[in-house]
């Protein structure tokens, strides 16, 4: 059995938008996973696991920052030179076990809700999220299920440019820091912030780990 740091633990499962069309999107993924158990090194603990070619599951301890965790491999993604549009959801609950150590045969709750939940996905959704009633009441997951949809209209119009600063963001750079690193003017960094409804995700964000932290298990 994985050592875990909760019983109720989140599961993101994504696939590639169209992937078909894409060519060489598989190195694209393995970079961005790499960044991303880099980043996340304290949350995971086991390595992002993709099969089937352009699928993928990743295993977190901590279920308050799954929403951030899907929209930083999203926005990462969606920023690359060849964009990669992903529809990833994210499912909590109690994990059974994850047999050889790989993320994409675990059983329990949090793998039930998250797989299905990705296979029965609409074309205007591009994050879902559902929570065991042990987590959040029914009536509450019927509000986080509008506001994924929300959401996901933004997130499907962003640029490049957008997904790539609000990823900075996310990692927790400053303005000045994301200028740096892209080569753009601090002006011009914020003028995309704004046009990327950064402010607005921010704040989002905020108010969903406040809500999922104060949750008891």
């Amino acid at each position: 059995m994985v050592e875990l740091n909760s019983q109720v633990c989140a599961v993101l499962t994504g696939d590639v938008v169209n992937s078909r069309a894409l060519e060489g999107y598989g190195e694209c993924l393995d970079e961005v996973f790499g960044l991303f158990e880099r980043d996340y090194r304290e949350e995971l603990p086991l390595k992002v696991d993709r099969y089937s070619g352009d699928r993928f599951q990743v295993l977190l301890n901590d279920s308050p920052i799954s929403l951030r965790s899907a929209l930083y491999l999203f926005t990462k993604l969606s920023s690359m030179e060849q964009p990669i549009q992903t529809r990833i959801s994210i499912g909590t609950g109690e994990i059974e076990d994850v047999p050889n150590g790989r993320v994409s045969t675990g059983e329990g709750e949090a793998f039930r809700l998250s797989g299905s939940n990705l296979d029965q996905i609409k074309k205007h959704q591009r994050v879902t999220l559902e929570t065991s009633n042990d987590v959040f009441r029914e009536d509450e997951n019927s509000l986080l299920r509008g506001s994924m949809d929300l959401l996901s209209a933004l997130l499907m119009n962003l640029s490049s440019a957008q997904a790539e600063v609000v990823w900075y963001k996310l990692k927790g750079l400053t303005q000045e820091d994301i200028a740096q690193k892209t080569g753009r003017r601090q002006q011009t960094v914020s003028d995309i912030l704004i046009a990327g409804y950064w402010r607005n995700l921010k704040n989002f964000l905020e108010v969903f780990e406040q809500e999922f932290g104060e949750k008891k298990y």
